[in-house]
This record gives C-alpha cells, structure tokens and sequence, in this order.
C-alpha cells in the first residue's frame, strides 16, 4: 500500500512481482511511459493489479492498465476506447 506521503508524486502501477506474465508485460509499458509512471512490484499481490492516480484514486484490472497506457502517449487513445465503447467492457 502507498503512504499519503506518496500520494500525487507520480502516478504508480502496483502488479505483482512474482508473476512472469507481469513482470514480461510491465517491463514493455515501462519502455512506453518512461518516467511518468512509477512502477511497483508486489509478491502476490492480492487482487488485480492496480494503478494509482496522482490524486489518489485506485484503477484496478483493466481499467488500470488503460489508464497506464493513457501515459503512453502513443497509447493514450485507448483508455477513451475502453470507457466508451461497448466491445471494450
């Protein structure tokens, strides 16, 4: 879990660091998001993962990966995909 210290530094992507899919998959969007986004590994972490905005609310699952991806900003069409279109949900 984040401090309220840590809260609105940097948007964070919390995932989980012993899953092989994860870490193969995080390592890709690091490359595309570069240093707008904080990334941080959790062994098992214990729902979906998560992304955390700068003002503190909590994306989890895929809405949280859109989210990421609108950090990218070669990717940041697709969170608009995601909330509104019907195929995405």
């Amino acid at each position: 879990m984040l401090l309220e210290s840590e809260v609105g530094i940097k948007p964070t992507f919390l995932y989980d660091g012993d899953c092989g899919v994860c870490r193969y998959w995080t390592s890709y969007w690091k490359r595309l998001t570069g240093d707008r986004v904080e990334y941080c590994a959790f062994e098992q972490v214990q729902t979906s993962s998560q992304f955390v905005e700068t003002d503190g609310r909590v994306y989890l699952g895929a809405h949280g990966i859109f989210r990421l991806l609108s950090y990218a900003m070669e990717k940041n069409w697709m969170l608009w995909m995601y909330e509104h279109l019907f195929l995405f949900r």
